[in-house]
Formats: structure tokens, C-alpha cells, sequence
């Protein structure tokens, strides 16, 4: 059985400092696309230990998700399940996460990737709110879930 000690569990914000990093390099590529339709007056906070950083990412990330659009399947579910994430849907992210992984596992077979991460931060998030608990219980209660199922090189 593998146990994680507390300090390999961090706050999740670091995670949602990533996504919002991740969520920024996207937003260029999917922005001149949408330009036409809304006007996004988007002003990045300074640094990402700004502490309204959260909420200006969600709100950004909730004006975004109903018009963003992406030609390549594969794009749209990586990029909308960023931004599902970041505007604290969860449970779609988690939907838009096994979509992408059911796509690219039909396309490529199975294989175990990076984003994988992405997938279990989206259940953790998941289990946290169905549950009303911590998301260090949230992630527990995910990680013992997944991990059993994968291969040894996969773990």
C-alpha cells in the first residue's frame, strides 16, 4: 500500500498557479479566434503570488469557457478542461479529462503521460467538493483509487 506523508502534499494552490500559467500561454492562441466575440478586458495580475490572482484567473476562465472554440478535438478538451479548472467546475474538467484520455488512448493505445497529473488533480478537485473535504482528503481518496489500477512503470 503506498502512503503519502503530509509533506509530500502541498496546498493546491500551486497547482492553480500552474493551471493559470498553463491557462495563460492558451489564452493567445485561442483569443484571436474569439476576438469577434466578446471583449475580454483581461488585466494579468503582476506576479502569481498576487492574492487576488484566483479570482481574476476564475472570472477570466468563466467569460472564456462559453465561447471558446478549437477545430482540433484533442486542443479543445486540453484547453477547456484548463479552463474548467480554473474556474472551479470540476466536475467538467474531470468529464473533459477522460474524453481526452479516451480519445488519445484510442488513438495512440495506452499509455501513461504527463497529463495524468491534470487528471488526477480534476478527480481530487472532484472528490474534495462531492465530499465537503480537504482536498488533501479529496486527493488521498483519489491517488489510493487510481494508482492500484496502473502498471508498475505507470506508478
Amino acid at each position: 500500500m503506498i502512503q503519502l506523508s503530509q509533506s509530500c502534499i502541498r496546498r493546491p494552490k500551486w497547482t492553480l498557479q500552474w493551471l493559470c500559467l498553463a491557462l495563460s500561454f492558451a489564452i493567445p492562441l485561442c483569443l484571436p479566434a474569439m476576438a469577434e466575440a466578446a471583449n475580454f478586458e483581461f488585466k494579468a495580475p503582476l506576479s502569481v503570488d498576487d492574492p487576488k490572482l484566483d479570482l481574476v484567473m476564475r472570472d477570466l476562465a468563466e467569460r472564456i469557457l462559453p465561447v471558446y472554440e478549437e477545430s482540433d478535438p484533442e486542443r479543445y478538451l486540453e484547453s477547456v478542461s484548463a479552463l474548467q479548472l480554473v474556474a472551479g467546475w470540476h466536475a467538467a474538467a474531470a468529464e473533459s479529462r477522460r474524453q481526452l484520455s479516451e480519445r488519445l488512448r484510442a488513438e495512440h493505445g495506452p499509455r501513461l503521460s504527463r497529463a495524468a497529473v491534470y487528471d488526477l488533480y480534476a478527480r481530487a478537485k472532484t472528490a474534495q467538493s462531492e465530499d465537503r473535504s480537504s482536498f488533501d482528503v479529496g486527493f488521498n481518496k483519489t491517488f489510493r483509487e487510481d494508482v492500484p489500477k496502473l502498471e508498475d512503470p505507470e506508478a
